[in-house]
Formats: C-alpha cells, structure tokens, sequence
C-alpha cells in the first residue's frame, strides 16, 4: 500500500510538473503575441501622428497663408526673421521625428518617403523667398544632425 501512494504521488507530481511546464509556454506565446500587437499599435500610432502633423500644416497653411509662407527683406527684422526659423525648425523637427521612427522600424517606408516631396517643395520655396541662408543658419545650429538622412538631403538640394 505504502509503494503504491509513493507511486500514485510521483504520478501526480509528474501530472503538476507537465502541466506547469505548459502553462509557462503558453504564457510565454501570450506575451509573444502582446508584444506583436502592441509594436504593430505602436508603428499605426506613430504613422497616424505624422500624417496629423502633415494635416495640420496644411489646413494651418489653408487658414493664414502668410503666417507659414517664408518670406525675406533686407530691412527685416528679428521678429520676422525667428518667424522664417520657427518654419524652417518645424519642418526640420518633424523630418527628423520621421527619420528616427523610420529606421527604428515604426514608420514604413512610404511614409518615411513624403519627407523627400515636402523637403523639394520648401526648399524651393526658400529659394524663391530667399531664407536659404536662414535653413543652412538653422541646420549648422544642429550639427549632430549632419549625419542623418534629413540633413543629408537638405544639404544636396540646398
């Protein structure tokens, strides 16, 4: 009687072990599958929050042209000038927020790649208002930047 109680609770450990060891695997594909779908909620927040950002520009541009439209004249003043940098700061900020989702993977490419549209569009704006001198003024203010893809372009179109 006594060996077969021994064997019954050797059997019965045996059954918890088992059954333990299958608990800790599902739990362990659970949390798997958590991480999945919070990087994938993760990478649709963060190209939503940049297409926001494209938006509001926009309908901000729509609202007050000549609030975000850069604009240069020799007897302008500071006020005017940090206006021209607060543009040109903003369009640098946001590229460069796109840049370092992108290449931590939370930004697809094609996201990523409305950067290079809006880079053309702006600096030639700049060219036509004459703020360039502005842009490389603000991009040398950010010289650990000058290595990333944002600044790289900026500098070849400039």
């Amino acid at each position: 009687l006594i060996a077969y109680l021994r064997l019954v609770k050797m059997n019965i450990e045996k059954i918890v072990n088992i059954v333990g060891v299958f608990a800790v695997i599902a739990s362990l594909i659970f949390v798997g599958l958590e991480l999945r779908l919070t990087r994938r909620l993760a990478i649709i927040d963060t190209e939503w929050q940049l297409m926001n950002n494209y938006a509001s520009w926009n309908e901000s541009v729509i609202e007050c042209p000549e609030c975000y439209v850069a604009s240069y004249n020799e007897e302008m003043g500071w006020e005017q000038y940090w206006r021209n940098y607060a543009i040109i700061l903003r369009a640098i900020n946001t590229w460069q927020g796109s840049e370092i989702a992108y290449e931590n993977g939370l930004l697809s490419e094609r996201t990523f790649n409305l950067f290079y549209n809006d880079a053309n569009l702006l600096i030639e704006e700049a060219k036509q208002a004459g703020t360039i001198q502005i842009w490389l003024d603000t991009m040398e203010a950010q010289a650990d930047w000058a290595d990333s893809i944002v600044f790289q372009y900026l500098y070849s179109i400039i």
